[in-house]
């Protein structure tokens, strides 16, 4: 069948004689003038430009009044702290509608009290609550700041979640949407811009070349940390010498938490920030790697060989821990570039891995990691 359009002449139909049982369509377009050559060429350009342009700008929603606020708070706030880039909490509103919730945060307390007398689930709760103050992400409050005076103030209830993909891993969570009076520390807070990668984007770029490499952060919404003025508004009761009979004491956490609304837009902050600042002290594709091949905590990136996949992953580490993020789980679908990796940085899966095997591992992209 022939169609005439504005292109020129189409053929369209099938090719196959009766009886024939392959068949297969045939398209031709005859072109009638030297302009509707030029007019084709400008149709494909246009087609290409927009069809096929990277997803990671074209996807996104233009950003709302209140993200350009949220993201004119963490340009403004954000300072180096300790090897960490500190971001103040993006209120809705100053001040904050915070009523004293020490009540909710000690009725729930008492609830989790009865679920801690399984001295296993209270020894697993108690090394996670005693990681988070050695590694300086709580502190308890010292008493003469027990009492706030012109600061944001919010007692945060928190439980136990396990993950089914980790039996015997336990992990306490903060519920930053707990209710008190009619509001919660989520109610107070901007969501903040999505600066997250289209994830699409990410795993096209991440099928692009021969040797993959992928990687998680370690604790990533935990390596930013709120500012000091903030820090009493992400106030937590503990108990002090594993006495669950005792009066529980104040705590503190003095970074961005996994359940607050803003966590994710001020971690990705961080972590492009950390990208950006530091951008003239390494190749334009360590820089790129940061700002187009992370989705989330997850590093997804293949390159063309060996020799570039050892460098990078290298140059990544350096720029990434001048932020204080650190680079773990690495995976990699190439021998020779494990062997670099020392096995405490490696995936699960690959720590005692014998390299001198011809097999290795499979894994799926985002699942074998998390926060």
């Amino acid at each position: 069948m022939g169609i005439r359009s504005p292109l020129g002449w189409t053929i369209i139909g099938p090719t196959d004689k009766i009886g024939q049982e392959d068949s297969f369509n045939v398209n031709f377009l005859r072109l009638e003038t030297q302009d509707d050559d030029e007019t084709l060429s400008q149709q494909v350009e246009k087609f290409w430009n927009t069809d096929f342009v990277d997803l990671v700008s074209s996807s996104k929603v233009p950003m709302s009044v209140e993200d350009e606020r949220a993201l004119r708070i963490m340009e403004e706030s954000s300072k180096k702290v300790s090897g960490h880039y500190q971001i103040a909490l993006p209120w809705r509103q100053q001040p904050p509608y915070l009523p004293n919730s020490r009540i909710l945060a000690s009725h729930r307390l008492q609830l989790l009290k009865k679920f801690l007398r399984d001295h296993k689930l209270f020894e697993s709760y108690r090394a996670t609550i005693d990681d988070y103050i050695s590694k300086g992400y709580a502190q308890r409050v010292p008493k003469e700041e027990l009492d706030v005076d012109g600061k944001p103030l919010w007692y945060l209830p928190h439980h136990a979640v396990f993950n089914p993909n980790k039996p015997g891993k336990l992990r306490a969570v903060f519920d930053c949407a707990a209710r008190h009076k009619g509001t919660s520390l989520n109610d107070q807070l901007l969501t903040g811009p999505d600066l997250t990668n289209s994830l699409f984007g990410v795993l096209v770029r991440f099928r692009q070349e021969p040797v993959a490499l992928s990687s998680d952060i370690e604790a990533m919404f935990h390596q930013v940390m709120v500012d000091a003025k903030d820090a009493d508004a992400l106030r937590f009761l503990w108990w002090t010498d594993d006495d669950l009979f005792k009066q529980p004491v104040e705590y503190r956490m003095k970074v961005h938490l996994f359940g607050s609304t803003s966590s994710p837009s001020c971690a990705s902050f961080g972590l492009r920030k950390t990208a950006q600042d530091n951008a003239g002290d390494f190749d334009n594709e360590v820089v790129d790697t940061v700002l187009k091949n992370f989705y989330v905590d997850d590093c997804l990136k293949s390159v063309k060989s060996t020799e570039v996949a050892i460098a990078l992953r290298e140059d990544l580490c350096d720029l990434l821990s001048r932020g204080g993020f650190r680079l773990t789980k690495w995976l990699c679908n190439r021998k020779e570039v494990l062997e670099t990796i020392p096995s405490s940085y490696r995936a699960p899966s690959v720590f005692d891995l014998d390299l001198n095997s011809n097999v290795l591992p499979t894994e799926e992209p985002l699942v074998f990691s998390g926060t």
